[in-house]
This record gives structure tokens, sequence and C-alpha cells, in this order.
């Protein structure tokens, strides 16, 4: 068994820090002295940051000192507190390896239930107060992203459920959380909203750095978490986001109809009676060769609408207006990659892109007045 006692650091107002640190180690210091004969352990001084006090103390939500933590052997800590009869009888047992963890969160539970302490200065049920600290019914929270987590998405938009909860989110994602489609805007699914819904904000605000951010620094980026009593549907529980933005961030936001820019695919006649599939029913499939010749087998239209979205996502939606409902057999000669080569290659198909507008909706935002 290894005991080790670590002397924490106060304060003194007036006084430098450097100094401070110094009257610490040594207060420390003669006091070991003094008891040299009774404190047969390691003794340990905290620094000036506190590191030690916030990593254990200030993390369990336990007050004054002195503080006892037992940690078995497996790193685990096991109790918090004080030198109790409790503690000494737990003691015997984790040296002898004879203690379940398991065993003893159930006992805590049950021991807080029946003495629940509740410190009016502190918020209800943080570190326990005023009971265990997963007992509330509906918890909204936002905190600063700081990148020590890793970043990801609730996509409550799948169904039902009682909680939403995202990491590292930037305000744009979480506007469109709030007020966005609640199905899939990718082309091509069952059901979607691609080319009904405008991809990005339209801001409409003196200061849009708040917008702004990188996906590899934590600034400007959010953790979002939010439970409700009972599953709601992703309309009902964007009622409740919005609530929390207006409440967080103070912009104001509207859903409009507006005519936004878009690229339109119409076929030539000569495409519409051409193109069609050698084998229809056969598996969808695409290769390209070295010589940059794309052969695409048993293809729809939204196929290429795909291609077309995810080669260039900076591009305004893709409509199509071609008229062509079968499948179909193509040939694309070019670096697809390229936008102009992409668009010349389906123009020798017959397959045009022409810049257009179409009514879609867009989210507004809009300083608060």
């Amino acid at each position: 068994m290894n005991v080790i006692s670590v002397f924490v650091m106060g304060f003194l107002g007036g006084v430098p820090m450097e100094k401070q640190e110094q009257m610490h180690f040594e207060g420390v210091e003669k006091y070991v002295n003094e008891r040299s004969n009774r404190m047969k352990y390691t003794v340990a001084v905290d620094d000036a940051n506190q590191t030690i006090k916030k990593a254990w103390q200030n993390a369990s939500g336990e007050k004054g000192v002195p503080k006892l933590f037992l940690v078995d052997k497996l790193g685990r800590i096991v109790y918090i507190g004080s030198a109790s009869e409790e503690f000494l009888s737990l003691l015997d047992d984790v040296v002898n390896e004879k203690h379940s963890l398991e065993e003893l969160i159930k006992a805590a539970r049950e021991k807080e239930a029946k003495n629940t302490v509740y410190d009016r200065t502190r918020p209800l049920l943080h570190y326990g107060n005023g009971g265990h600290d997963t007992a509330y019914m509906y918890r909204s929270l936002l905190a600063k992203y700081k990148g020590d987590i890793k970043a990801g998405r609730s996509q409550f938009m799948l169904g039902n459920r009682k909680m939403v909860q995202e990491v590292g989110a930037d305000l744009s994602y979480l506007y469109h959380l709030a007020y966005g489609d609640t199905i899939s805007n990718r082309p091509g699914e069952k059901i979607n909203s691609y080319g009904k819904s405008w991809p990005e904000l339209i801001l409409e605000i003196g200061d849009k750095t708040p917008f702004e951010f990188e996906y590899k620094k934590p600034d400007n980026r959010w953790n979002y978490s939010l439970i409700v009593p009972e599953k709601l549907s992703a309309g009902s529980l964007q009622e409740i986001i919005q609530r929390d933005m207006k409440t967080y961030f103070k912009y104001d936001v509207n859903v409009e109809i507006r005519k936004m820019p878009c690229w339109i695919l119409t076929a030539t006649k000569k495409a519409k009676k051409s193109l069609k599939a050698e084998n229809p029913g056969n598996t969808y499939s695409i290769r390209t060769n070295d010589s940059f010749v794309t052969s695409i087998k048993n293809a729809r239209i939204t196929d290429l609408i795909k291609m077309l979205q995810r080669s260039n996502r900076n591009e305004p939606p893709f409509i199509d207006k071609t008229g062509i409902n079968n499948e179909f057999d193509i040939e694309l000669k070019g670096n697809l990659r390229n936008f102009e080569e992409l668009k010349k290659a389906l123009q020798d198909q017959g397959i045009v892109l022409k810049k257009g507008k179409k009514p879609m909706k867009v989210i507004v935002v809009r300083d608060s007045k």
C-alpha cells in the first residue's frame, strides 16, 4: 500500500505569485520536518496552478481539507471522504482485493438517496447536489468546444428520440439543426429535400465572425446537449432547439422562400431517344480507365446528379429537367473532377447544364432588433 499526501496551495491577496509559491513550499517543509517521526509516507506539494486540487478535489465536487482518496490496484477511485470507520473497513478490503466496485457504487447511491445534501449556492444535481446527477427530466446545455473530445453529430432527424447531442458543431450547423428540413438533403435518397432547400444560411448580420470556423481548430464551435422527458418527433425537438438558439445567441431567424441559383439539367431530343441501358435491371456501375474515359452502366439521372454534387460541392444544387426516367448507359470523356470538363463531357452526350433560378426554402439569420 502506498500513501501520498498532497498539500494544496491557498492564495494570499497582494502577495506576488512567485513569493506565495516559495512561502507555501517552505511552510510545508517546516510542517513535515516537525512531524517527520510520524509522517512515514510520501509528501507532495501542489503547484501554483492548483493542478492536483483541480484534477482531484474540484473534479470530485468535494470541499474542505483534509480529503481522502482511496485508489485500488486497478487505478479506480473507490472512496472519497474522511478517515471514518467506513474508510478503515473498506481499506482492508481494498488492500486484500476483496472489494467490488459495482457494489460500492450501488451502496453509495443508496446512501445518497437517503442522505441527500443540497447547497443552494451550487447548481441543482451538479455533482449530486440535491440528488443524483441523472435525476433530471429535462436538460438543455451549451458549452464551448475545446477540441479535447471527438466531434460528432446525433443525426436526430432519423427518428423520434429523447436526446439531441452535438459535439464540436459550428453555428451554421446548429441553425440548420434548428430550422432545416428533418429529412435528408442528399440527392437520390427515397425522400429528400435536395434542390428544395438552400444548403447555406443567408446571413443578414453586421458581424459574421461567429459563423467562421476551421475544422482543425476549436474556435467558434460548440457542444450542445438536449434531453427531454419523452420521445418527440423531429419537428417538436426543433421547436425546443429554436428556443434554445434564440436564448443562447439572440439572432432573429426566419425560414423564407426565395429564388436561388441552381444548375438545370436538360436533354436534347436525340439524347432522350439514344440514352438507353443495354441490360436494364442490372446493377449500377462506374469505371474510369487511364485515358480518363468513364463508362457508366445502368445509371439514372439521379446518379449523375449525385456525381455532380459530390465533385462540385461549392456549386448550387443540380435540378433535373431532362425528362429521362429510364436507366441508361453513358460514356464520359475527360477529368470528371474538373467541373468544366464534366459539363463538356455531358454536353457531348446531349445533357446540357444551364444556370437558372428556382424557389427554395432558405434560413435567414438577422441581428436581433
